[in-house]
């Protein structure tokens, strides 16, 4: 992580860390994604966040990534289809979830961790406008990591069956 990058995001921080203060928040977890994943200086990152902000935050796994953002929409997903396909797009790696009706909510069966994310992309691309060349490159990266993770959860015969939702999310 780029200094001038962490300094950008601690100031961010602790307007958060003073907002959360103000209103009295007793619990809280903050966590970090798949920079930090990738970051070789995370542990020295999260330690500036801790002294400066007061927050305490945790590098978390792709796959508890995945079950936060079930977990942030499950109230969005209708309850009669059997089975949905979550998207959740961040800024540094995107989780396909791949879930199925229980009793009461979804629980995950499988999550695809791409690390493909709004800000690496446009990174890929070397600018922040994207031309059809590029955005071709995209399109063709992600349709070729998709095929073993649709076909070892039979994810287009159950799409066919109209057993399946989608729902796109973004951090």
């Amino acid at each position: 992580l780029a200094d001038i990058a962490m300094d950008r995001t601690i100031s961010a921080l602790a307007i958060c860390s003073d907002k959360l203060k103000s209103f009295d928040v007793a619990l809280s977890r903050s966590i970090a994604t798949e920079a930090c994943r990738r970051a070789t200086n995370c542990d020295e990152f999260l330690a500036r966040i801790d002294s400066e902000t007061g927050l305490n935050f945790e590098a978390i796994t792709s796959n508890e990534e995945a079950r936060l953002a079930l977990r942030g929409c499950q109230s969005l997903l209708n309850p009669e289809q059997p089975y949905a396909v979550v998207f959740d797009i961040g800024g540094g790696s995107t989780e396909i979830i791949w879930a199925k009706k229980d009793d009461k909510n979804f629980d995950i069966i499988d999550v695809l961790s791409l690390p493909l994310g709004v800000v690496t992309l446009a990174e890929e691309c070397g600018t922040y406008e994207i031309n059809n060349a590029c955005y071709q490159n995209m399109v063709s990266d992600i349709s070729n990591q998709l095929p073993a993770f649709c076909e070892r959860n039979d994810i287009k015969q159950k799409v066919a069956d109209n057993q399946v939702q989608m729902l796109g999310t973004s951090g």
